[in-house]
């Protein structure tokens, strides 16, 4: 079988669409475009979209605001702040007060002065070896 060098595989004739292109290049893409808009009808779509974008836009605007208004009780999250700053406080000082218990019950005073007491008196032991 001997191939055709004017069509494709699937048998269409490329002269044939060469010309169907070339006449629609020169004429038919300005006017089937030209032919199937309204002019018209295109500015008044395009005004009323601008006009429902600014009134969403404004709407939206309005219900965040709203939206937030309505949710927040300002008196009592004014309450709420004060009180966790109340709370705090509070337990900073708890807090400070039994970091000073704790150590003061562990500790002995009498046993601390006696323990020095030895140091002191190995201290000045010891420094006497030394001097000879």
């Amino acid at each position: 079988m001997a191939k055709q060098t004017n069509k494709t595989a699937s048998g269409t004739s490329t002269q044939h669409v060469k010309q169907q292109n070339a006449q629609a290049s020169k004429n038919n893409f300005g006017t089937e475009f030209g032919s199937e808009t309204n002019v018209q009808e295109v500015k008044q779509q395009n005004a009323q979209a601008a006009a429902n974008k600014s009134q969403n836009a404004q709407a939206s605007k309005n219900n965040f605001g709203t939206e937030f208004g309505s949710e927040t009780n300002v008196q009592e999250v004014k309450q709420q702040n004060a009180q966790a700053a109340a709370n705090k406080s509070q337990n900073a000082q708890a807090s400070k007060n039994n970091f000073g218990t704790e150590f003061a019950s562990e500790t002995s005073a009498q046993e601390v002065r006696q323990q020095n007491a030895q140091a002191e008196a190995k201290k000045n032991q010891n420094s006497g070896k030394y001097q000879g």
